[in-house]
């Protein structure tokens, strides 16, 4: 029995010696120490002895004191596990602070200066909304709102009007950022903007005043956006690209003031109209350029190539010995810019063995959309076709008499682009007379013709 508890005293001093090397926590060493004690942890049966064992005392006396060092040694341990670990408990709260610092205040603050839309319980608080977008494909247009709890005020400017002109805006907005705007010209209901306004852009579809629906979309931008946008859809630069080779058997030149800078749409209506011109000069059987008109160079070369191939198959073809090469050119020119539209004009030459010809083309385009300008209000104006023959009569002089009647009946020609004095009519050759008057250009003045020209016309004149 006294091996017993001996043994027992012994296994409770290992016990508290893996506590205090740490190996052991206080709960795993409470277990452990049931389990040693088992039966003498529970009270003590009854006995018919009088005296307690000598062994029984002994052993309780070092239970005691086992118990009284593993409190001393539990509060020596929580002290000792601070001391030793203090360093690493302020570090960590320091790491917690340098976290906060980069992932949680920056939130904090990037939310607080987020776009938001005011409710329509905000009625005193004004929110100024700058708008910047297109209706259908090429109408473009800028607005400047102001808003005030769910109602809506402000101004809209189309692109292709001059630059003062400005419509009043109308309308309301409600919780889910469905704006409904109404255009008034001049007091007068012009159409109708019906949308969702979100954080970055404004969506859905407009109504004319002939009732007819096109998609629409805007941007927000802040003023300082607009106006730099503005400035780059008024920008166009083009660069000079020429396709020159010269043989006996045929000579070609192809040279184009190529657009390379400017709105999206302007570049992309030019590059396609001069690929259109080349084609319809040219007029190279079975081929047809389907590279990327991004790409001028290639544009330039491929059809200078392709038109070089054929002219000289044909002259070895059909040429006498001894014959002179065959010549084509075109050569296409910026003719004319201001900060609101560009005029792009071709002039080609062809000499096929003793047949030779001119011809001619040109187009006005708006540098806000790329869009094509019909110059001439109606073509059947009599005083329009009066100020015509006149002009032609005064470049012809006695030349004149050989026009054909044809003209005079219809003497609009149907080349007509913008030039810097005035709008400029092209003839072709024989158009209007003999091949001896070879191509006929007019140019009448703005101030004598301005009656007579479109809207749009006029307004891309306007600074």
């Amino acid at each position: 029995m006294a091996n017993s508890n001996n043994s027992q005293i012994e296994k409770l001093l290992e016990l508290k010696q893996l506590f205090e090397a740490g190996i052991l926590t206080k709960e795993e060493m409470e277990a452990e120490k049931k389990k040693i004690l088992g039966s003498n942890s529970e009270a003590p049966k009854e006995s018919h002895e009088t005296e307690v064992p000598l062994s029984h005392t002994i052993q309780q006396e070092q239970i005691e004191a086992f118990e009284q060092s593993e409190s001393e040694a539990i509060e020596t341990s929580d002290d000792t596990f601070f001391e030793k670990n203090k360093k690493y408990i302020f570090g960590g709260i320091a790491l917690l602070f340098v976290v906060a610092g980069i992932f949680i205040i920056p939130k904090i603050i990037s939310h607080s200066e987020s776009v938001t839309i005011p409710s329509s319980d905000t009625k005193d608080v004004v929110q100024n909304i700058i708008l910047k977008g297109v209706i259908g494909d090429n109408i473009g247009f800028s607005m400047h709102l102001q808003r005030m709890g769910s109602k809506i005020e402000g101004t809209e400017h189309y692109e292709s009007q001059k630059s003062d002109a400005s419509i009043s805006i109308k309308g309301t907005i409600d919780d889910n950022g469905v704006m409904i705007l109404d255009e008034y010209d001049g007091g007068v209901r012009a159409g109708s903007f019906n949308g969702n306004l979100g954080e970055v852009s404004y969506f859905g579809s407009f109504t004319n005043s002939k009732g007819k629906t096109f998609p629409f979309s805007a941007n927000i931008v802040t003023e300082s956006e607009l106006a730099r946008v503005e400035k780059e859809e008024k920008q166009f630069e083009t660069t000079k690209i020429v396709y020159e080779k010269n043989t006996s058997s045929a000579n070609v030149e192809l040279s184009a003031d190529y657009p390379i800078k400017g709105a999206d749409a302007l570049l992309e209506n030019t590059r396609k109209y001069i690929k259109e011109v080349i084609a319809n000069m040219f007029q190279i059987e079975g081929y047809e350029y389907k590279g990327s008109l991004n790409d001028g160079n290639s544009v330039i070369n491929s059809y200078g190539k392709a038109k070089f191939d054929e002219l000289d198959r044909e002259w070895k073809e059909n040429a006498y010995e001894g014959a002179s090469a065959y010549v084509e050119t075109i050569e296409f020119t910026k003719d004319f810019e201001n900060e609101n539209c560009v005029s792009l004009c071709a002039h080609s030459y062809y000499f096929h063995g003793g047949v030779s010809n001119e011809f001619c083309d040109a187009s006005t385009f708006r540098k806000v959309d790329g869009k094509h300008i019909n110059i001439i209000r109606s073509n059947n104006d009599k005083g329009l076709h009066k100020l015509i023959i006149n002009a032609v009569k005064n470049k012809l002089g006695e030349d004149y008499e050989s026009v054909n009647e044809e003209f005079e009946s219809s003497p609009v020609a149907g080349i007509i682009h913008l030039v810097k004095d005035g709008v400029q009519f092209d003839y072709q050759h024989y158009e209007i007379g003999p091949g001896s008057l070879r191509q006929v250009s007019i140019t009448i003045p703005y101030d004598k013709i301005k009656p007579y020209m479109t809207e749009e016309a006029k307004n891309v004149l306007e600074k």
